[in-house]
């Protein structure tokens, strides 16, 4: 053994340090044996704990803003709603007082109106001053600007322009008011019984909105470096995008977040967890068996075989599996690398150095 290696050292001097030349009888002597590299298309890393979200814009707070009681309730959590749907009746003392103060806004203001409109002519028809015109025009401004906060008011609190209608037609207080759905989507929680009483502001129910879902899962720092944006996660029979990698290391797990939009995501479960399996496309990946491999200080190397013996070839580590590496290098699909005594390869290599 000694001799052999002692004849690897002596070609090494002459053909340089990064080619080990050897003769097949030294390579059997040796039981060196090569096996051609696998081109691989993909890279699958985890799986990992993903939990499903979505965008907080999504996530709708129906409310009231006036206190009310719940007169009734027409839908149930997890019910799938339409925009506009009729989710809940309410009775409150506060909006029949606010329906009064427009009604009665309204009538002074027609009785306002109408004595402008008589001074105007009168100043027309040069029966009255100016003065007096523009005191009824300062009334009826007065006026009006109290007949649009009354309505406003009322608009902020549920009214719509077909209550309107029939209150300015009925001049009848409307006891009782529907809030309804402002986008289709899945009723998440129900904060309110029947009879229950609305506080101003408080959620009454949230929706969960029609739209984009998310999977957001917690990734090693060593693996979040070779993602990027576009890489597939997937997980039970749902395929998502990476459209964002967090630059935030979590420092005592050393990881990173790492966001994917589902793509038809119509039935995926809201907070599920699942396992993710995150592929990565790239052109020059190669599986090589763990044996082919040798660390030489930060550099990981490995031995191709040519006519004259083997090359050292850098390599670089992209993942890792069980009885393998998945490398990225220049090396061909069709080149033969050492896959055992590869540390009598190596040891020969630092001799010469």
């Amino acid at each position: 053994m000694r001799i052999i290696v002692s004849l690897i050292l002596i070609n090494l001097s002459l053909f340089g340090a990064k080619s080990v030349v050897i003769t097949q009888k030294q390579q059997s002597d040796l039981g060196v044996k090569s096996e051609v590299v696998q081109r691989v298309n993909n890279i699958l890393y985890g799986p990992y704990n993903g939990s499903v979200t979505l965008d907080k814009k999504d996530i709708l707070l129906v409310s009231s803003n006036i206190q009310a009681v719940a007169s009734a309730i027409y839908v149930r959590e997890f019910d799938f709603v339409k925009k506009g749907q009729k989710l809940l009746s309410i009775r409150s003392s506060e909006l029949l007082s606010l329906q009064k103060d427009y009604l009665e806004a309204q009538i002074q203001s027609q009785s306002v109106d109408r004595i402008y409109n008589r001074d105007l002519k009168l100043y027309s028809d040069g029966v009255i001053a100016q003065k007096r015109v523009l005191s009824s025009q300062s009334e009826k401004q007065s006026s009006d600007l109290r007949v649009n906060m009354s309505k406003n008011q009322l608009l902020q609190s549920g009214f719509t322009a077909a209550l309107f209608a029939r209150l300015q037609k009925t001049h009848m207080p409307i006891a009782e008011i529907s809030i309804v759905a402002p986008r289709d989507g899945f009723v998440d929680k129900i904060n309110i019984n029947t009879g229950g009483i609305i506080m101003p502001q408080s959620p009454i129910l949230t929706i969960n909105g029609v739209g984009q879902r998310f999977i957001e899962m917690s990734v090693p720092l060593r693996v979040s470096q070779n993602l990027s944006r576009g890489d597939i996660c997937s997980f039970d029979k749902y395929s998502a995008k990476i459209v964002n990698i967090s630059n935030v290391v979590n420092g005592s797990s050393q990881s990173v977040q790492v966001r994917a939009v589902i793509e038809k995501s119509g039935d995926v479960l809201i907070n599920r967890i699942y396992g993710v399996t995150i592929s990565k496309v790239i052109k020059r990946a190669l599986k090589i068996k763990k044996s082919a491999l040798v660390f030489d200080g930060s550099r990981s190397l490995v031995f191709k075989r040519v006519t004259s013996g083997f090359d050292a070839v850098e390599v670089k580590i992209i993942s890792e599996e069980a009885d393998s590496y998945i490398v990225d290098s220049n090396l061909k699909e069709s080149d033969e690398l050492a896959i055992s005594s590869t540390s009598a390869l190596h040891s020969a290599l630092e001799s010469t150095r």
